[in-house]
């Protein structure tokens, strides 16, 4: 793995090789597949590695997985690595605030009421 040039190396069919997403795969991604796609259908995951192959590996082609069905969950695994090192680099995606919903905070308040008034223990049972 080059976190610095957003490859991921992953076996295919025998041989090692090499998925990166560069600018122009991630424009044929978004355009192809929009923002939210489901890599656990097949389809989507076959045109999604195709992608990601399509610069360094071009001979794997869509029809070239779909012929030798690699292991899906590895090349998944590959495929969403990659992809998030090619939009975030090596730190990965920002955390995202903690924020408590309402209804869990509703939960909480619920519980700690009934555990004051002596209904119902705080540990929920």
């Amino acid at each position: 793995m080059n976190p610095f040039r957003a490859t991921v190396p992953v076996d295919i069919d025998g041989a090692r090789v090499v998925l990166r997403y560069d600018w122009e795969a991630i424009a044929q991604v978004q355009t192809e597949l929009g923002d939210e796609f489901d890599l656990q259908q097949l389809q989507t995951l076959e045109r999604f590695a195709e992608l990601g192959f399509a610069r360094l590996n071009p001979e794997i082609t869509g029809e070239y997985l779909r012929n030798i069905s690699p292991p899906v969950l590895p090349l998944l695994k590959a495929c969403q690595e990659a992809y998030s090192l090619a939009y975030f680099g090596n730190t990965g995606p920002p955390a995202e605030e903690a924020e408590p919903s309402k209804k869990k905070l509703r939960q909480v308040y619920e519980r700690l009421c009934c555990w004051v008034t002596g209904r119902v223990s705080p540990y929920g049972a």
